[in-house]
């Protein structure tokens, strides 16, 4: 109630709204779904404006004018997001291009199935644990996200996504950089 959300399924996204997130193609994906899919799960972006949005923004309006189940609510509280990936239905990272992904790990954290681009960075983080969909496909997006929808996490997939979240920690990451930097200072 607090974000506005329209239905009590969702599927999410949290990120800027910025080109290389490549949000158009969630939302053409998104309004090809079949209409009794739209009317049952809305689709969240939270996040920032970011920029170069224009197009998107008028989309987003668009879709909201005619009665979508779209929302952009914005920055959350960060308090929030647990709950806000746990609630998810799903959560969809249509990105180009990626730094790390760690939405993903988050997602997968809560429990929340994943759908993203089959870029490299996004199959490094999400493994075996994620559908990875052609980032430039929106019907690709579409089924990926369709056929998700249509069923239930298995015992098999939460011990897979706790397995492929269990790879990553910040220790070790600390620890690598420290082993590299030592190594380049010996240098």
């Amino acid at each position: 109630k607090k974000y506005g959300i329209p239905t009590k399924k969702y599927i999410y996204f949290i990120g800027s709204l910025e080109p290389r997130k490549n949000l158009y193609t969630l939302l053409e994906s998104y309004l090809q779904l079949p209409d009794p899919i739209r009317k049952e799960y809305s689709l969240i972006l939270a996040g920032g404006k970011g920029w170069k949005n224009e197009l998107l923004q008028k989309a987003l309006k668009r879709a909201v004018d005619s009665g979508e189940n779209v929302r952009h609510i914005g920055f959350i509280d960060q308090a929030d997001s647990p709950a806000l990936y746990q609630k998810a239905s799903l959560f969809v990272m249509p990105s180009l291009y990626e730094g790390v992904g760690m939405p993903i790990l988050e997602a997968m954290v809560s429990g929340c199935p994943v759908v993203a681009s089959d870029i490299p960075v996004l199959r490094e983080i999400g493994a075996k644990a994620a559908v990875y969909a052609n980032p430039t496909d929106t019907m690709d997006f579409k089924e990926k996200i369709l056929s998700q929808l249509q069923r239930e996490p298995t015992q098999e997939w939460i011990k897979t996504a706790q397995d492929n979240v269990a790879r990553f920690s910040w220790e070790d990451n600390v620890n690598r950089i420290m082993h590299l930097t030592n190594q380049l200072l010996n240098q």
